[in-house]
């Protein structure tokens, strides 16, 4: 305890001098210049994370949304074939109505299961870990779309709808989380919109 003549020396007073103190102690030291006030900016590392997350990851998730509408006849062709050959039935147009209703909506059910289990899945194996199991899916998926054809099978082109739902539903979940998390405090906004933006360029 410190004392004057007139006894105990005030807080407030002792709070003054530390201060001053300390920026003596940091003008002597010539440690002012290492003090910035610049916004960090984009990196190369954070630019080429998020291009190649928005045009790797989720642009695949906006081309899925809407790839089965153009060729849609050719694929109702292609289901009554497959159906015809392997179990002997021919289609009527209800049936392939709702044969095709389950082709087309069964990435719907793939992408909720996978946003709704992406916030776990990313707690348990890490961002950057779910993403990899995304592109691991995408390829699947793009597997057994491709084969489906040679192997005329209905099955395999539902599975692999269903896997890329799966796939996107963890990218739209995961992907912006990702880079939010990997870019400054100025920079979240921008990097938080990467993933909408290669979902809507296809």
């Amino acid at each position: 305890i410190m004392y004057n003549s007139s006894g105990l020396v005030p807080a407030r007073f002792l709070i003054l001098i530390s201060h001053f103190a300390i920026c003596v102690t940091l003008l002597w030291n010539g440690k002012e210049s290492d003090i910035s006030t610049e916004k960090p900016g984009w990196t190369k590392l954070l630019a080429l994370s998020g291009v190649s997350i928005s045009l790797g990851l989720c642009m695949p998730v906006g081309y899925n949304i809407g790839v089965v509408n153009t060729p849609a006849a050719i694929i109702k062709v292609f289901c009554n074939e497959s159906v015809y050959t392997r179990y002997e039935s021919v289609l009527d147009q209800t049936h392939l109505d709702l044969l095709w209703s389950v082709v087309v909506s069964i990435f719907l059910v793939g992408a909720a299961i996978g946003s709704l289990g992406g916030s776990v899945l990313a707690d348990k194996i890490g961002r950057k870990g779910v993403l990899c199991v995304c592109a691991g899916l995408y390829i699947l998926a793009a597997i057994f779309l491709f084969a489906c054809k040679a192997a005329n099978s209905i099955e395999m082109l539902i599975i692999g709808r269903l896997v890329v739902g799966l796939a996107s539903g963890l990218t739209t979940s995961v992907a912006p989380m990702y880079l939010t998390e990997l870019a400054p405090l100025n920079l979240k906004g921008a990097t938080g919109v990467l993933c909408p933006l290669g979902l809507t360029i296809e």
